[in-house]
């Protein structure tokens, strides 16, 4: 890990061995050695990168920091989807509506019923319509209502994400940032409304 001199922008020559001094600023080096200069713990460091393998995943793997993914497309989704808003409202309606038909069925009957052909083909119009939306090549984040695969790996690897690392200047230092409270599916399933 080399020293950069801040008035020229050039590397000092040879590695550092010293003390970190607040403002100063080092280029190369590895995880390791910075968690030792900095005598921090994996969940001691918060690391920004743009690059979900390679700056996210490694970084979490291997030493346990915490992540921050920068996503520059992400200002673009938010727009879309809240363009889309109605589009995914009516998707949610049709599939209640089909989940209140499922509910009332059993193993008993053969058959399925029309109704259920015409919802299932309704919300499949639905998504294609959203999907053309987005163009050639689609919502980085969405495939109709499910998941991309990126998606999942964001949520699965990445503590937080934006599309700039700027907004965490909207927060003190020591803010504890916390994930919403996510259902599992058996949950899910349990309206408190009705068994009160």
């Amino acid at each position: 890990m080399c020293q950069v001199d801040l008035k020229t922008g050039r590397k000092h020559i040879g590695v550092f061995k010293g003390k970190i001094s607040p403002g100063d600023v080092f280029a190369g080096g590895n995880s390791e050695l910075l968690c030792e200069i900095l005598g921090a713990q994996g969940k001691d460091i918060l690391y920004v990168g743009d690059h979900i393998f390679g700056d996210i995943l490694k970084s979490k793997k291997k030493q346990g920091w915490k992540t921050y993914l920068v996503i520059p497309e992400l200002q673009n989704e938010m727009h879309m989807w809240i363009g889309l808003q109605d589009q995914y409202i009516k998707i949610e309606e049709l599939e209640a509506i089909l989940s209140n038909i499922y509910k009332n069925m059993d193993s008993c009957i053969i058959e399925r019923p029309d109704s259920v052909e015409m919802y299932i083909s309704q919300i499949r119009d639905k998504t294609i319509e959203i999907e053309k939306t987005y163009g050639f090549l689609g919502s980085l984040l969405r495939c109709g209502q499910r998941q991309t695969f990126y998606s999942g790996q964001l949520v699965r690897f990445a503590d937080l994400y934006s599309h700039t690392c700027l907004n965490l200047l909207y927060y003190p230092f020591f803010y504890l940032f916390r994930a919403l409270s996510i259902l599992m599916p058996h949950e899910a399933t349990i309206d408190f409304k009705e068994s009160s």
